[in-house]
């Protein structure tokens, strides 16, 4: 069994960032699981479950920075934009 708590801590924290990071560390598991089972076992005797304990929502309070400005003759500023980068805990 596999619990990754840290997407519920992101998401009642309101941290964009945190919740992004906790999907990739999802998907991370998510391979080295199936890895394993196709170099060790067999899909025939594995059942692989994914699912969630409940849902959050997640509010954005300035969801335009979010977006990149597409325009040929400005370059979108620091502000502007935004990259996924986890937050020290």
């Amino acid at each position: 069994m596999v619990e990754a708590g840290d997407i519920d801590w992101a998401n009642h924290n309101n941290n964009i960032d945190d919740a992004i990071g906790s999907v990739f560390s999802g998907e991370s598991a998510f391979d080295a699981i199936t890895t394993w089972v196709e170099k060790n076992s067999c899909w025939e005797d594995t059942l692989l479950i994914v699912t969630s304990d409940h849902g959050h929502m997640m509010t954005l309070d300035k969801p335009k920075k979010l977006v990149r400005q597409k325009t040929a003759d400005v370059a979108p500023t620091d502000s502007e934009t935004t990259s996924w980068q986890p937050t020290a805990k």
